[in-house]
């Protein structure tokens, strides 16, 4: 299967286009969907962004 451009080194999400919002291995910085990742609670639960 050939990874797209746009996919990072993921390759199960290799079929998808890349979407930070529904990659939950993408850094957490370029999650700010809302969604709460587990490494903002390491002392950032203060802030939701």
């Amino acid at each position: 299967m050939t990874k797209d451009a746009g996919t990072p080194g993921t390759g199960s999400e290799s079929e998808k286009p890349y979407d930070p919002a529904e990659d939950p291995d993408s850094d957490p910085e370029n999650l700010l969907s809302g969604t709460h990742q587990p490494d903002q609670a390491e002392g950032e639960d203060d802030d939701p962004t």
